[in-house]
């Protein structure tokens, strides 16, 4: 080490060394700019992928209550025909984006309806019902249906599930 021909110099070396041990021992040895792009891009393809399986989980869980929710309404619709509560007949009338209970004929925005809207990450892809209005109406005292085929709901995922109904009104998922 040389000595420092001056006190200016001297004073400035010992600033130096100062900062040096300060910086070092209050930041250790610290990290490369490289090294925490790095870091920080491999933390974001793992949110990225979590959000990505996460979201595929919420649209599954959405398909399963849509058609819980369906199934629920149909047998309410048939119930409510064997039962002849309030109307000779009672129906469930599929829409793309929504389900409606109705009593006797349906008539989109009457009073009687209960609507239930699907959420946006589900729609109904395909009605393929002997009728061609997407009503399944149930006849009064024995719960029969002349609108069999299949409902299938579709979710944002690609996910899809299936309601067969039956000629005796009960229906099931496929």
């Amino acid at each position: 080490m040389m000595c420092p021909k001056t006190k200016a110099e001297g004073r400035k070396r010992a600033v130096q060394r100062l900062t040096f041990v300060l910086c070092r021992s209050a930041f250790g040895p610290g990290f490369t700019v490289p090294e925490l792009l790095l870091t920080f891009a491999i933390l974001f393809i793992l949110a990225a992928i979590t959000m990505s399986g996460f979201s595929r989980f919420r649209a599954s869980a959405a398909l399963d209550q849509s058609v819980e929710e369906a199934i629920g309404l149909l047998r309410e619709a048939r119930s409510r025909s064997l039962g002849s509560r309030g109307a000779p007949a009672w129906g469930v009338h599929f829409d793309t984006n929504s389900l409606t209970l109705y009593p006797a004929a349906y008539v989109a925005g009457a009073a009687a309806n209960q609507a239930v809207d699907l959420p946006g990450v589900i729609e109904i892809t395909a009605i393929q019902l002997a009728t061609t209005t997407g009503n399944v109406l149930f006849e009064r005292l024995s719960g029969e249906t002349s609108a069999t085929g299949t409902v299938s709901f579709t979710a944002s995922s690609g996910r899809t599930k299936s309601i067969r109904i039956l000629p005796s009104g009960l229906s099931r998922v496929e």
